[in-house]
């Protein structure tokens, strides 16, 4: 048998009680160089004024996000027509390709299905992609009306004197006057009128 492992404690606790003492003088020494937090005086906040902004109202009724979305569906459209028109030749080749089966050998039948098949599914991803860009393209054109939309923002809360602007669907109850919607929707059609959607290159046919 093999002996087994023992560990030894030493039973000496000089050592140990020397070492938890410099650890205690060690941290008096560090919470006497820290800053007496407790004896700082806080001083009383100073009133400050709120506004209250729907900001999805805003952003859906924008004319730069009307623009997008117009540009968008138009380009959806164009996709969709492309699609529609491989869809229906994909069809006529399927028909064409069961007509074959009786007249073609086995192997030659199988080939001709195996690339079929890779047609419909290179179709498929074409659709996904274009569905992709899309989306990507509508994100970022986006992205862009609610940077806009942030300065003008900002600039209303300076000169209504506003110190913190809440999101309207964070407030139960609230006052019209606090509402800078409509003045904020102003200044961002004022500023950002419209937006050049910009698709991926080599993503758009």
């Amino acid at each position: 048998k093999m002996p087994k492992a023992q560990i030894t404690i030493p039973t000496n606790r000089r050592p140990l009680r020397f070492f938890v003492l410099a650890l205690s003088l060690l941290c008096v020494s560090v919470m006497q160089g820290q800053p007496a937090f407790a004896q700082t005086k806080v001083e009383k906040f100073k009133p400050v004024a709120i506004a209250i902004i729907d900001v999805k109202a805003v952003m859906r009724s924008s004319k730069a996000a009307r623009s997008i979305r117009a540009q968008i569906e138009a380009q959806r459209a164009i996709y969709q027509k492309t699609f529609s028109e491989r869809e229906k030749a994909l069809r006529e080749e399927e028909k064409a390709l069961a007509q074959q089966k009786a007249i073609i050998t086995q192997e030659a039948f199988q080939k001709r299905l195996r690339e079929f098949k890779e047609r419909v599914a290179q179709a498929q991803r074409d659709v996904q992609q274009h569905k992709r860009v899309l989306d990507q393209a509508f994100g970022n054109s986006m992205n862009k009306v609610r940077d806009v939309l942030i300065e003008a923002v900002a600039a209303l809360a300076k000169k209504t004197e506003a110190g913190v602007v809440l999101f309207k669907n964070q407030i139960v109850i609230a006052e019209k006057a606090l509402d800078i919607s409509k003045p904020a929707l102003e200044l961002l059609d004022k500023n950002l009128p419209d937006v050049k959607v910009e698709l991926l290159p080599g993503k758009s046919q």
